[in-house]
């Protein structure tokens, strides 16, 4: 009976330990996932500002 109580105490401290790496995990994909967002939401503003920019400027000629 020992046994099987040592066992199922290793088995939780495992499963315990595998929560915390899968959080760990979650984490740093929800970080990366807004860091993207942002990163998205830049781009779209320099490609509004280079659209603008070049749309604005005078053409040699013109």
């Amino acid at each position: 009976m020992a046994d099987i109580q040592q066992r199922l105490q290793a088995l939780s401290t495992e499963y315990q330990a595998v929560q915390q790496e899968l959080q760990t995990h979650v984490n740093s994909r929800q970080k990366l996932e807004s860091q993207q967002q942002e990163n998205r939401a830049v781009q779209k503003v320099r490609d509004y500002h280079r659209s603008y920019s070049s749309n604005t400027e005078k053409k040699p000629g013109s």
